[in-house]
């Protein structure tokens, strides 16, 4: 039995909500224990976990808001425009623009710790941040902001 239908078996047997131990999953989809952590395991994101109120050593599993595998397979998904789109870059722009970053990032690799300057190191990052935000054509935080999350949003009322 194939991952999909294992864990399919499990939904359609024990997708009611209530707490199930391993021994009543075992019982109620006809897997071996084995096939029944694993799938468990792969579909944390689904499933809570909690010690039984009768015996602390064994573990009792709710399945949650779980799609099945058919329902993921049945949508249709389109890439992203931005993979539609490739833009390229030629080589030597590659190099002339990188090397200088390359070069600098190597000198401040071999110093010291003491008269190594974690500012400069931070300012060659953000000349590579910059040069990729360019090749890539995302847009840069406004100047001040280190990035998007940093700027303060205005709530926005739909009427």
């Amino acid at each position: 039995m194939t991952y999909p239908n294992k864990w399919n078996a499990i939904v359609a047997a024990c997708g009611d909500g209530h707490w199930h131990t391993v021994a009543e999953i075992v019982a109620a989809t006809g897997l071996i224990p084995a096939q029944v952590y694993n799938a468990l395991s792969w579909r944390r994101r689904f499933v809570d976990r909690r010690r039984s109120s009768l015996n602390w050593r064994l573990k009792e599993y709710r399945l949650v808001e779980s799609p099945g595998i058919d329902d993921i397979k049945s949508k249709s998904v389109t890439p992203p425009v931005s993979i539609q789109q490739i833009k390229s870059v030629s080589v030597d722009e590659l190099a002339a623009k990188l090397t200088p970053i390359v070069t600098a990032l190597k000198i401040e690799g071999r110093k010291n710790m003491a008269t190594m300057a974690p500012a400069q190191v931070a300012y060659l990052a953000a000349r590579l941040q910059r040069l990729l935000d360019e090749w890539t054509e995302r847009p840069r935080p406004p100047n001040g902001a280190r990035s998007f999350r940093s700027i303060p949003r205005i709530p926005v009322h739909k009427e």
